[in-house]
């Protein structure tokens, strides 16, 4: 079950009294499914928000199974492939990644960050594919919300422009930890297209939500061929056709469209954007680029398969990222406001006067009229 990705910071939010999960399964967006009416929906009443199914992880390709793990069997490297020269013509030759060939990730999901390391490593691993270095941007999105919700985005570095461009074919939108991963070139921008893209603003105030879930919900309306957020508030969708954008217009609720940028890239960040924090992580790291004579090198080495390991698939269920009260704290806390509120009505009501609801919101003041009619019978009172 994927949870309410809540961000934990914006603890000053007023909740209402509700539920925020829907039993809905995971699927890979890069097939355009059409969804039944009732496959996903956005309850009003409820605000039903879930994506994530803990038996995805026993059908997708991260199984239990040796067999379904091992997609693509390594090539044999050599020892100077590993540490290549050749550089990318698109850098400047002094560049300290000029001869690596980055590719931008996001959406992937890992539950420990100390973990992450291994995780990234094992799993293009996993899909024939070296990976020489790697970085992410710690900015206040990552804080916020990537890292607590174990969802991370980063440039990883391949030894050839092959393997980089192999990363895009073998692994966007590929299923990984119940999450569709976004896999892009991490030099060059790929951009949204204008004819059939939407830019939106998140309208739920205090609530985050995961591009899963943001790309899953926008399929409700069309075939999604990519969905992307930048940071609490906005993202962007792509469909396959221009009238699938239209009824996404049209109706959306969740979120609200806004113009789309010129020039919209898919990627949260280029290597050219974060170049000043990567040259930084390499001053503080001097052995960053030093090649790793590790178990997963050795096997690349001599041409061996490399196979998912168990604790990367095997799946835990995510808890709500939710610094509030519980959902029995709340009603406590629904239920003394209740009292309070039915002895200031019986006071009112002795006296001659109105119940005056003092509430905003539309369910509360329904709640609170319901409560004045109650009262009036318990008195006699009639309505």
């Amino acid at each position: 079950m994927e949870p309410d990705f809540t961000n934990p910071a914006l603890n000053h939010v007023k909740f209402e009294f509700d539920d925020f999960y829907e039993d809905d399964p995971v699927q890979n967006l890069s097939t355009p499914v059409k969804q039944e009416p009732n496959d996903f929906y956005y309850d009003e009443e409820h605000k039903f928000e879930h994506c994530f199914d803990e038996n995805i992880a026993q059908t997708t390709n991260f199984a239990c199974d040796s067999s379904s793990q091992i997609e693509e069997l390594p090539r044999q490297y050599t020892l100077e492939e590993l540490t290549p020269t050749l550089k990318d013509p698109r850098c400047d030759p002094d560049w300290n990644l000029a001869s690596l060939w980055p590719v931008f990730v996001s959406n992937f999901h890992c539950h420990s960050r100390a973990q992450l390391d291994y995780a990234i490593r094992s799993y293009f691993a996993s899909k024939g594919l070296f990976v020489r270095w790697w970085f992410h941007q710690t900015d206040d999105y990552f804080h916020e919300f990537l890292a607590v919700a174990g969802l991370y985005d980063m440039l990883v570095y391949f030894v050839s422009e092959k393997d980089a461009n192999l990363a895009i074919k073998r692994c966007h939108r590929n299923v990984f930890g119940g999450y569709s991963l976004n896999v892009f070139d991490g030099r060059d921008p790929a951009r949204f297209p204008i004819s059939n893209s939407i830019y939106f603003q998140n309208m739920k105030s205090g609530r985050v939500f995961s591009e899963l879930f943001f790309g899953r919900h926008m399929s409700r309306f069309g075939d999604v061929a990519c969905a992307v957020k930048y940071d609490l508030k906005t993202g962007a969708v792509e469909y396959y056709n221009s009238i699938d954008k239209q009824t996404a217009v049209k109706k959306v609720r969740l979120w609200k469209p806004l113009l789309l940028p010129r020039d919209l890239k898919k990627q949260r960040y280029l290597e050219n954007d974060v170049k000043s924090d990567i040259l930084l992580c390499l001053q503080n790291n001097p052995d960053a680029l030093t090649l790793r004579m590790n178990k997963i090198t050795q096997s690349f080495l001599k041409g061996e398969p490399i196979p998912l390991p168990r604790e990367l698939f095997e799946t835990k269920r995510p808890q709500p990222l939710r610094r509030g009260p519980t959902k029995n704290q709340m009603m406590k806390k629904l239920h003394a406001k209740t009292r309070s509120d039915r002895q200031r009505i019986r006071k009112s009501l002795a006296s001659g006067k109105t119940p005056r609801c003092f509430q905003k919101h539309k369910e509360a003041k329904k709640r609170f009229h319901k409560l004045v009619e109650q009262v009036k019978r318990e008195m006699g009172i009639p309505s």
